[in-house]
């Protein structure tokens, strides 16, 4: 398929559940539905290079990184998100 990722970019996104982006139409289709007010500045290069790639004037690579920041910048990539999870969590349990 034309724009698919060597490797996921795995985020967590709706009712928290973790989500494979494998593709620059999959994170096309994500940064879409992001709601407007929570976009912020990566939203619209990540939108334009996963649009470029999926017209094949840009490699799906570039599209992954432009998610991938983009992910990192919301606190959506599941490894971060995760640790941050579990970090406010153990913290939460020392107050007690």
């Amino acid at each position: 398929m034309h724009g698919r990722f060597e490797t996921p970019v795995e985020v967590y996104i709706g009712l928290g559940f973790p989500r494979q982006v494998e593709s620059a139409r999959e994170a096309y289709e994500v940064l879409m539905e992001w709601p407007r007010e929570r976009r912020g500045p990566a939203h619209g290069a990540a939108i334009e290079a996963c649009f470029a790639a999926m017209g094949g004037k840009h490699d799906a690579e570039s599209a992954r990184n432009a998610f991938e920041t983009f992910a990192v910048a919301r606190g959506i990539l599941a490894e971060p998100a995760l640790a941050a999870a579990v970090q406010d969590a153990a913290e939460e349990w020392l107050r007690g």
